[in-house]
C-alpha cells in the first residue's frame, strides 16, 4: 500500500477516535456518567468487531470497510464479524471487489443530501461452506422499489424494499482443514 494511503487511512481513523473521544469528554463534564458508560460501551464493542476484522487475514477488505464510514459522508455503517480464527487471505481480493461493487451500486440510486445507516455482518455458513457478507442499508428508497437493478456478478443479490436495501455476496470457501 502507498504511503499516502496508509497516511489518509491513518488522518481518517484518528479523526473518527477524537471525535468519539470528545463526545465522552463532553459527558463526563456534564456530569453524565450513565452515557458516558453507554459511549464507552459501544466504542468497547466497536473495537472487538474491528478486532475480529483484522485477524481474519483480509488486509483489503479491513482497509476498506474500517475507513468506510469517513470516505463516505452519506453512509453509516457497523459491522458484526461472525467468523473468527480464520484466514481468508485467499478470498480477500475478491470479498472485496464485490463489497465494492455492491456500494458503487448503491451509490447510483442513493441521494447524496440523505444520510443511510446499515450493517455489515461478515459469517462463514458451515452447511453451504461459503463466507457470505450482508450489506444492509436503511433509508428511503422508495424511487428504487419499481426500478430493475441488475447485478453482473453471480455471488451477489439483492433484496430491496422502500425502506431498505440489502446485498448479499456469498462466496464458495472451505475451511482449512475441511473438505
Amino acid at each position: 500500500m502507498e504511503e499516502k494511503k496508509v497516511m489518509d487511512l491513518l488522518r481518517y481513523y484518528r479523526h473518527d477516535i477524537m471525535n468519539d473521544l470528545q463526545i465522552v469528554h463532553a459527558y463526563t463534564s456534564m456530569g453524565k456518567l450513565e452515557k458516558v458508560e453507554e459511549k464507552l460501551a459501544t466504542y468497547m464493542a466497536h473495537f472487538d468487531e474491528e478486532r475480529k476484522l483484522m485477524n481474519l487475514n483480509a488486509p483489503n477488505l479491513a482497509l476498506w470497510l474500517i475507513p468506510f464510514n469517513s470516505i463516505h459522508p452519506n453512509f453509516r455503517f457497523t459491522y458484526a464479524i461472525c467468523i473468527e480464527k480464520v484466514d481468508l487471505s485467499d478470498i480477500d481480493d475478491k470479498l472485496t471487489t464485490d463489497c465494492q461493487y455492491c456500494i458503487s451500486r448503491l451509490q447510483e440510486v442513493t441521494n447524496d443530501n440523505e444520510l443511510y445507516e446499515g450493517e455489515v455482518v461478515l459469517e462463514y455458513l458451515t452447511q453451504t461452506k461459503q463466507v457470505q457478507v450482508k450489506l444492509t442499508l436503511n433509508g428511503s428508497f422508495s424511487d428504487i422499489v419499481s426500478k430493475k437493478i441488475s447485478i453482473e456478478n453471480e455471488n451477489i443479490t439483492l433484496q430491496k424494499s422502500e425502506y431498505h436495501v440489502t446485498y448479499t455476496i456469498t462466496i464458495q470457501w472451505n475451511r482449512k482443514g475441511e473438505e
